[in-house]
């Protein structure tokens, strides 16, 4: 999704939430974008250095962790639990 305009961005994810919601799919979507993620993701598994760090429901890990966002879970939990990544 980094490399789309922003019209492009806008008609894929448009794209992406008929066929999860209308049509009933599940569909597989990897981005670091997570302000993009957070408006169409039900379902989120967070890697780091090639490990499940967190997966599940995202109102769910979001009322778990007490976080208002995405960003601001992924930042917190994996400074908090992954002493290889870089702040």
């Amino acid at each position: 999704m980094a490399m789309l305009d922003p019209v492009a961005r806008h008609d894929f994810m448009a794209m992406v939430l008929t066929a999860a919601t209308a049509d009933g799919v599940s569909v597989l979507l990897s981005s670091h974008v997570l302000t993009e993620l957070e408006r169409v993701a039900s379902y989120l598994i967070l890697l780091s250095r090639a490990r499940v760090r967190l997966a599940g429901e995202v109102k769910d890990l979001l009322a778990t962790h007490g976080q208002a966002s995405l960003e601001e879970l992924a930042l917190t939990y994996l400074r908090e639990t992954t002493p290889e990544v870089t702040r």
